[in-house]
């Protein structure tokens, strides 16, 4: 079980306390397909958020979660302050001032295809 529970922050509107039933062990990622407002999917850099230092860039995580309808899912968290997305083409660092960018409190996602797992190192 993995409970997420974010507070409202400048990154990302909160939620209260939700928890979700894991299968297997949580593993880092860095990037997501997701779909884009408009219509379409892309890619995305994504991070976890710390309130640490009034906002800072943690790693994120992917874990196998069970969804009500009997099937898997993947949940993607991050920190306290949720996570964090950016274009994948963008140099940018992370900022919450950017308009390119934009906080979640977390993202369900359900084909692993769409999850692309941090580089070691």
């Amino acid at each position: 079980m993995l409970a997420i529970e974010v507070e409202d922050n400048p990154n990302c509107n909160g939620v209260p306390m939700l928890v979700f039933p894991t299968v297997g062990e949580s593993r880092p990622v860095h990037k997501v397909r997701i779909l884009r407002p408009g219509g379409g999917s892309a890619l995305f850099d994504v991070t976890g958020w710390s309130s640490a230092n009034g906002g800072s860039s943690t790693t994120a995580h992917y874990v196998r979660v069970e969804d009500s309808g009997g099937g898997f899912s993947y949940l993607i968290y991050g920190d306290d302050w949720g996570l964090r997305f950016k274009p994948a083409d963008s140099e940018e660092p992370w900022d919450l001032t950017s308009p390119s960018q934009w906080g979640e409190p977390f993202l369900v996602i359900v084909d692993r295809a769409d999850i692309l797992e941090a580089e070691p190192g």
